[in-house]
């Protein structure tokens, strides 16, 4: 039985060997495919600073009253031939572990050229807003009342900063949700 298995292997790396080899292939003949790739990866390089695991401290305002202290994880990839960063973020309570957020998104290059971003929270999905703005990605959304906007920026000792606001318009923006993070090693 173990020599059967170790036949099976191989196959399956062979296999796995030559479907990743024919994608290189195609990849390497098709000039607009590299050329959409690259310029992918170049506007993605402002934002590779988010990739890796991240963990640490966020207070978030859901309404009135004090405001819920909650221990944020975010894991950032690169996918799709480096052309699409997939953000997972989970946050629990830092006495019991429960997770009460769970989130995901996608940033991409649209046929634009411009930044695009889905994101997925309970089962509902919203496409934003996004934009860089300095060394900042700017990213919000309309919501009952006013709209909301996320910004994420590299703090000092290579933390990952974010705050979140409630924008009305003709009132002074309303803090939502405030996030430290440091990078997991």
């Amino acid at each position: 039985m173990p020599h059967r298995l170790t036949v099976v292997l191989r196959q399956l790396l062979a296999i796995t060997f030559c479907t990743l080899a024919a994608a290189a292939s195609v990849q390497a003949q098709d000039p607009a495919a590299a050329q959409a790739i690259a310029k992918a990866n170049t506007a993605l390089a402002a934002v590779d600073w988010m990739v890796g695991q991240w963990e640490g401290d966020a207070r978030v305002v859901s309404g009135p009253g004090q405001p819920i202290a909650v221990r944020q994880h975010e894991d950032v990839v690169r996918g799709a031939s480096g052309t699409v960063l997939i953000i997972r973020g989970t946050g629990r309570d830092p006495q019991t572990g429960t997770i009460n957020f769970e989130a995901a998104a996608t940033l991409w290059l649209d046929e634009s050229g411009a930044l695009a971003m889905r994101t997925h929270r309970d089962g509902r999905s919203v496409v934003p807003s996004v934009e860089m703005r300095g060394d900042s990605l700017v990213w919000g959304f309309p919501v009952p009342g006013g709209r909301v906007r996320y910004t994420i920026w590299r703090g000092a000792s290579d933390t990952w900063e974010e705050i979140g606001e409630f924008l009305r318009e003709g009132a002074a923006p309303m803090r939502i949700i405030t996030m430290s993070l440091r990078r997991l090693p």
